[in-house]
């Protein structure tokens, strides 16, 4: 039933690489000692998830897997990050998620039916919202 899920080529296997040289990068470098445990178990399913996400041939559960390392990535930041301003962090994210997710699926749904610029554009958003850039982070 779900041989067909998983899919390889060229460009994801790139993707499945970085996932695995830059997340122990990402752990070191964070590098909390508080509630080290929990943190390390959330990662962990964040970065499965990940790998999941690269390697999956359906958009339908690219989006649902996606939405679930959002949901993840907003627990550690609320849950692991010592700072003061880690409630207005998570907020931001939730905010600038929901606006990419909006975009998101907006280009799934209208994906036959509208022109391919315009889904581009839409399907552009979330990935430019994820990704630190200067407009929306700022």
């Amino acid at each position: 039933m779900f041989d067909h899920l998983l899919w390889f080529d060229e460009g994801n296997v790139g993707l499945l690489w970085l996932v695995v040289l830059l997340v122990p990068i990402i752990d070191f470098v964070a590098g909390y000692e508080v509630f080290r445990y929990g943190y390390l178990v959330i990662f962990g399913i964040i970065n499965v998830l990940m790998f999941l996400a690269f390697g999956i041939s359906s958009i339908i559960w690219f989006f649902v897997i996606y939405e679930v390392i959002v949901m993840g990535m907003f627990v550690l930041i609320i849950l692991f990050v010592p700072s003061i301003y880690r409630v207005r962090a998570s907020f931001y994210l939730f905010v600038f998620s929901l606006i990419g997710s909006l975009a998101f699926y907006l280009a799934l749904v209208g994906i036959l039916s509208i022109d391919s610029v315009l889904i581009g554009l839409l399907l552009l958003v979330p990935f430019y919202i994820k990704v630190p850039s200067f407009p929306f982070y700022y």
